[in-house]
């Protein structure tokens, strides 16, 4: 891998993305969908952050997107934890984009789907923000 950010995408895709989707499917018959965007996630950080892609320059701009994605779901659910609801039904035609359980499918349960995603979403966040091109 070579770098923080590597080893940070890679572990996040092989663990919580197939390891745990792999469990899903043999336990529940299918994968669950926060196994499928992490799956999703760290794969595609671990791809654009290699230098042979556009010399890792899409590298920042995903850490930054996939961190506030990831870091908004770990707080709402966190906040959900703690009994502050304020979360309202949004539908894209037959898509639910939020709900009281998930952000565009990623679950917002407590405690521990929603402190992975916060950690994950920080640490990505982490990597988008820093000030050195090896982060």
């Amino acid at each position: 891998m070579g770098s923080h950010r590597g080893a940070h995408y890679f572990l996040s895709f092989l663990i919580f993305g197939l390891i745990a989707g792999a469990a899903s499917l043999i336990t529940q018959g299918k994968i669950d969908a926060e196994a499928i965007w992490l799956l999703v996630l760290g794969g595609l950080g671990a791809i654009l952050g290699s230098p042979r892609i556009n010399d890792g320059k899409f590298a920042r701009p995903f850490d930054i997107i996939a961190g506030s994605l990831l870091t908004l779901a770990g707080l709402l659910g966190t906040l959900q934890g703690f009994n502050i609801h304020f979360l309202p039904d949004v539908h894209f035609g037959a898509f639910q984009a939020l709900s009281a359980s998930a952000l565009l499918g990623i679950p917002l349960n407590f405690p521990f789907p929603a402190l992975i995603n916060l950690f994950l979403g920080v640490q990505s966040l982490r990597h988008g923000l820093a000030k050195s091109e090896e982060a």
